[in-house]
């Protein structure tokens, strides 16, 4: 009798929640829910371990395929900004390149390869030192031709682009975008006004449109463009360019022309077979392969690590639930022996596994958006969460719970009530 009533409540525990039906004995979804719930609070600590197993290659799964699309994103509006489909660029190697580039080179260029014209001859100044009433700000200093504007899509919203007299006379005249516009003035109009770049005169001519961050995290608003002759001569007294941006004439395709750019430059630059260039062409097709292929290896690295991660989750998730199974051969019994059927028991443990799962995936979505939020405030790039992302997550929470809790559940549902009654 004492037995008997030990196993009363030893049933009543694993019921409280549940509620059955007159015809059948079977748990209701909610009963089901309330059990799972029940199972989760009373093993707190053990839930816990199998959520954060979940959430880490969840948000790993999630957060870092959203960081590869929004870069590639990125990348590839850098590539059409820079490069458009008619674009070739060469840019001076840093170090042994350094220096060499000259604007002979780029006349070299037009005269001897047919359909490419030179656009813009630049020269990147670096960080300069840019004054204006007593306010100071580090901002980057380009140099550029009075080509610039058609050559980068990047015309003024206010005052005028440089003209092909500013570049003649050297003249101390400057372009800011909106960012520096704001550091340096605040909310004042800047066009008209005067400032110091590295200590020389200069009168803000115009605001160039904003373009926001490119995909190496720069802000491309934070910058002054000033004659690329006024920056050679007046403020770095340099003789030679960083880079030259040509365009291709309709019905010629750039990327059949760097072959032809490369032996040029080769032949005037005296390097030798077998000695490394000291420029670097880039073409459309040729950058796209190279973003392609450094993308390729970041998606396929992603769905492995993530991969490891919620299998190790999963085989966690199916020890716990098969330990439970043992735990409670009494509650499975006395469930069989009063009418429940193979498959509610079996439901009954799968749904604790996707319950587990679901909060830690959950949970995962969540560590997500904050890593997503992290490397925007890192590199100063805009991110967006997806939709998609969200239903990755849970898409693969729920096949972690599938896979890990089918056979525990399997085990279970096939339990001889007799035999779950007599081994507790």
């Amino acid at each position: 009798m004492i037995q008997r009533s030990r196993g009363a409540r030893g049933a009543r525990s694993g019921f409280r929640a549940a509620s059955f039906s007159e015809e059948h004995s079977m748990l209701t979804l909610s009963g089901t829910l309330s059990i799972g719930l029940a199972e989760i609070l009373r093993h707190r600590l053990r839930s816990l371990f199998v959520a954060l197993g979940v959430a880490v290659g969840t948000a790993g799964l999630v957060g870092l395929s959203v960081i590869a699309d929004q870069l590639e994103g990125r990348f590839l509006a850098t590539v059409q900004l820079m490069l458009g489909s008619d674009g070739l660029i060469v840019r001076a190697r840093d170090g042994t390149g350094a220096g060499n580039l000259k604007l002979s080179d780029a006349d070299a260029i037009t005269r001897e390869v047919a359909g490419l014209n030179l656009a813009d001859t630049v020269f990147d100044g670096g960080e300069a030192v840019v004054r204006y009433q007593g306010r100071s700000a580090e901002i980057r200093l380009f140099g550029n031709s009075a080509n610039a504007a058609k050559a980068w899509a990047r015309p003024v919203t206010a005052g005028q682009s440089l003209a092909p007299a500013d570049i003649e006379a050297t003249a101390r005249v400057a372009l800011i975008g909106t960012t520096a516009a704001r550091r340096l003035f605040g909310d004042e109009d800047p066009v008209g006004k005067s400032v110091q770049i590295d200590g020389v005169p200069f009168e803000i001519k115009g605001v160039l449109r904003p373009i926001g961050v490119d995909g190496h995290g720069a802000d491309r608003d934070d910058e002054i463009q000033i004659p690329v002759t006024t920056l050679m001569r007046r403020v770095r007294n340099v003789d030679y360019l960083t880079m030259l941006k040509f365009t291709a004439t309709p019905g010629v395709d750039p990327d059949s022309l760097g072959g032809q750019v490369a032996t040029i430059l080769r032949r005037r630059h005296a390097i030798a077979p077998g000695e490394q260039d000291d420029f670097a062409v880039l073409t459309p097709k040729a950058v796209r392969a190279t973003i392609d292929s450094t993308l390729g290896i970041i998606r396929i690295l992603v769905p492995v690590v993530a991969g490891m991660c919620l299998l190790v989750a999963a085989t966690i998730v199916s020890s716990i639930t098969s330990a439970s199974v043992r735990e409670r051969f009494r509650e499975i019994g006395l469930r069989r022996a009063v009418g429940a059927r193979p498959t509610d028991v079996g439901i009954q443990f799968l749904t604790e596994a996707m319950l587990v799962t679901t909060i830690g995936g959950l949970l995962g979505i969540g560590l997500a958006q904050l890593m997503i939020f992290a490397f925007a405030v890192k590199f100063g790039t805009p991110m967006a969460f997806s939709p998609a992302a969200v239903l990755m997550g849970l898409g693969a929470t729920a096949a972690v719970a599938l896979a890990s809790g089918c056979l525990p559940a399997l085990k279970a549902a096939r339990l001889d009530p007799v035999e779950a009654l007599r081994e507790t």
